[in-house]
C-alpha cells in the first residue's frame, strides 16, 4: 500500500482520478502487488507489464483514492504547500490496456482490463465498481470499439457481467498421446521430415537479440492469425516493439521451466511449449502453434501435424536433458487450444485418451455501439469467411458455453498477450 496502511488514515474525501503522471506509478505498483499479495503475484509482474507496454499510459490507470482528516505538519512539494496528513491513499484500482484485435479479418480497437483490484480493508465499499465504471466511461470518450477481460473465478465472471460483459469461452483439449514406434499408427507415417530429426528443428530460448528470428515469427503469426484472410477471431495484434519487449520478457520471465520456441524447417512454423510438471511427466502445453498457411502442397496438413508432434517430442526430450531417442515409445500428456488442432493430427499419432476443457473466462463487451465497423462485421452471413459462432454470441449478448460450440469457435487469444 502507499507506505501506510489505510487503516491507520481517518477518511475525509473519497476522490477517483487517474493516476498524476509518472511519478505515482510506483506507488501504484507497491498498491497493486500489496492486494495481489494473497494470489502470490509477484510486483515484477506487474512492473513488466508497466515497462514493457508500449501503449502504457499512467492516464489510463483509474483510482479511487482516501484521503486522511487529520492534518498534521506542512512542507514544500513542487512549489505547493501540502498537508502531511492530506496524502492520496490508493484503495482500489483498474487499468486499460491499449490493443487491437481482428474479428473476421478486420483489425477493431480494444481496451484491455486488468489489474483490478480493492485493497482488503476497504473491499464491499463499490469502489471496483466506480473504477469499471470510470475505465468503461474513457474507453467511450476515446473511440474504443470493444473491450475484453479474463477472469477465472466463476463469482468474478458474474461480476462482470454487471458491466456487460459476456463469456466467449475458450475450448482446450488435453490429449494423452502414444508415440509407439513398433505402432504402424505413428507420426513417421507422415509426408515430411522424420519424427525425431532433431537437426531439422531448430530451439531457441526467447532473447530480444534474436532479432531475425522474431520478425520472422512474427510474420508467421500475422499471416496465420491476424491477416484479413486468417480464420481466427480475437487475437491480439502484435507490432514489432511488442515482439520484442512484451513477447520476449513474458517468455523470459514465466515460472520455470521457461518455454522452449521450436522453429521449424524452411521458417514453415513454430511452437512455442512449455512442460508444467504436475504429477509424473506432468504435462506439456502448446502455448502458441503457427504454421504458414500459405503453404498449399500435398500433403500439408499432415505435415503440419508432423512438425508438431515433432517439436513435442523434442519438449520431452529437452524437459529429460536430452534422455529420448527418435525409437523410443512413450506416453506424453499435452495441453492445447482446440483450433490449433491441426487437421489430420490423429492419423499421425494415436490419442489414448481426451479431455475437453471450457474456459468460459475470456468475457467482452461493445463498447462503441454506433460503430459501423463492428455493425459489419458481427452481422456477417454467409461470407466466405468461417463465422465464429462463439464471438459472435457474445458480442450480441448472448453468454452460451459448454462443447456444444466447440467446434464453432475460433476464438482464439494467446494467454502470452493477457493483461
Amino acid at each position: 500500500m502507499n507506505a501506510e496502511s489505510t487503516s491507520d488514515i481517518a477518511v475525509d474525501v473519497v476522490e477517483t482520478r487517474c493516476l498524476r503522471g509518472d511519478e505515482e506509478v510506483e506507488n501504484w505498483l507497491d498498491f497493486v502487488a500489496e492486494c495481489f499479495r494473497v494470489k502470490g503475484t509477484p510486483r515484477s509482474y506487474f512492473k513488466r507489464h508497466v515497462e514493457t507496454d508500449e501503449t502504457f499510459n499512467a492516464n489510463h490507470v483509474f483510482v479511487v483514492v482516501e484521503k486522511s482528516k487529520t492534518p498534521t505538519t506542512s512542507k514544500e512539494r513542487e512549489g505547493e504547500k501540502v498537508e502531511e496528513g492530506e496524502k492520496d491513499v490508493f484503495v482500489s484500482t483498474c487499468r486499460v490496456f491499449e490493443r487491437k484485435v481482428v474479428i473476421n479479418g478486420e483489425e477493431i480497437s480494444l481496451g484491455g482490463i486488468g489489474e483490478v483490484c480493492t485493497h482488503p480493508e476497504r473491499r464491499k465499499r463499490g469502489y471496483a465498481r466506480i473504477c469499471m465504471n470510470k475505465a468503461i466511461e474513457f474507453m467511450k470518450e476515446y473511440g474504443y470499439n470493444l473491450s475484453s477481460l479474463h477472469s477465472c473465478q466463476p463469482h468474478l465472471q458474474a461480476y462482470y457481467k454487471r458491466f456487460n460483459y459476456v463469456s466467449c469461452p475458450m475450448y482446450y483439449q488435453t490429449l494423452t498421446l502414444a508415440f509407439d514406434a513398433s505402432s504402424d499408427k505413428t507420426a513417421d507415417d507422415c509426408t515430411g521430415v522424420s519424427l525425431g530429426d532433431y537437426n531439422k528443428i531448430d530451439t531457441f530460448a526467447a532473447d530480444d537479440n534474436n532479432h531475425d528470428v522474431l520478425n520472422w515469427m512474427r510474420s508467421i503469426h500475422e499471416q496465420q492469425f491476424t491477416s484479413s484472410s486468417s480464420s481466427f477471431n480475437g487475437t491480439v495484434v502484435r507490432t514489432n516493439n511488442y515482439w520484442r519487449n512484451w513477447i520476449v520478457h513474458e517468455l523470459q520471465s514465466t515460472q520455470e521451466p521457461q518455454p522452449t520456441v521450436h522453429i521449424f524447417p524452411e521458417h514453415k512454423g513454430y511452437a512455442i511449449i512449455q512442460h508444467r510438471s504436475i504429477r509424473g511427466d506432468g504435462v506439456f502445453q502448446v502455448r502458441e502453434f503457427a504454421y504458414d498457411s500459405r503453404e498449399h502442397e500435398k500433403g500439408k496438413d499432415e505435415q503440419e501435424s508432423k512438425y508438431l508432434l515433432t517439436a513435442l517430442q523434442q519438449a520431452r526430450a529437452l524437459a529429460k536433458d536430452g534422455q529420448t531417442s527418435s525409437h523410443d515409445s512413450f506416453d506424453m500428456k499435452i495441453n492445447i487450444a482446440v483450433p490449433l488442432i491441426p487437421l489430420g493430427f490423429e492419423d499421425c499419432v494415436k490419442v489414448l485418451e481426451r479431455k475437453s476443457i471450457v474456459d468460459g473466462g475470456w468475457m467482452y463487451r461493445i463498447i462503441n455501439e454506433n460503430s459501423a465497423q463492428l455493425k459489419r462485421i458481427t452481422h456477417t452471413q454467409g461470407s466466405a469467411k468461417v463465422t465464429d459462432l462463439a464471438l459472435q454470441h457474445a458480442l450480441h449478448g448472448v453468454d452460451i458455453e459448454g462443447e456444444e460450440l466447440e467446434g464453432l469457435s475460433h476464438h482464439m487469444f494467446f494467454n502470452i498477450d493477457a493483461f
